[in-house]
């Protein structure tokens, strides 16, 4: 219910002035390993992201480029106008693939947003492609504006907190199976 919304969540939200440079997926890995050691219970299969331009790109080169040794898997990102490009493959060809790190997206439910006259709108779309194409756990929205409509996104009436919610990383309990 969207008019008493009580989350029972975290939402990992880094914005960086500039997240053009190596090494940004730091920032997101010092957040991340500051909630390690919180004294308060946190429940890591319920830890989401979601970064706004900037911020999107800080999300997509901490998934792309964290060892796995400093990785925590979050339970699902909501990525909001950005330049998504894989790791493998050439734009200017036309040979984009998901490779490498792009394989972690595979098991992290990603909502991808953009706005359709957004300077980020193609490249979101092909990335978006690659992962659908791929059968990874994605969906995509646009709206026909530019760089920002975010806060639509955002409000929680929209239902991406409750998208959120519907994803989790702890492991599904299946009965046996009969022989």
């Amino acid at each position: 219910n969207t008019n008493t919304f009580t989350p029972n969540m975290i939402v990992v939200a880094v914005q960086v002035p500039d997240a053009c440079c190596p090494g940004t997926w730091q920032l997101t890995a010092t957040v991340m390993d500051i909630l390690s050691k919180w004294p308060y219970r946190i429940d890591w299969n319920r830890i989401y992201m979601t970064g706004l331009s900037y911020g999107a790109a800080t999300i997509m080169n901490y998934i792309q480029q964290t060892p796995d040794a400093q990785f925590k898997k979050p339970a699902a990102v909501a990525i909001m106008s950005i330049n998504m490009t894989p790791l493998c493959g050439n734009y200017y060809s036309g040979t984009w693939a998901l490779c490498g790190n792009d394989l972690r997206f595979a098991t992290i439910p990603t909502w991808a947003f953009c706005g359709t006259q957004d300077a980020f709108y193609e490249f979101q779309t092909k990335y978006v492609a690659l992962m659908t194409a791929a059968k990874y756990p994605v969906k995509y929205t646009t709206a026909v504006e530019g760089h920002g409509p975010w806060a639509q996104w955002l409000d929680p009436k929209f239902g991406l907190y409750d998208w959120f919610l519907t994803n989790s990383n702890a492991p599904v309990n299946k009965p046996p199976v009969a022989n």
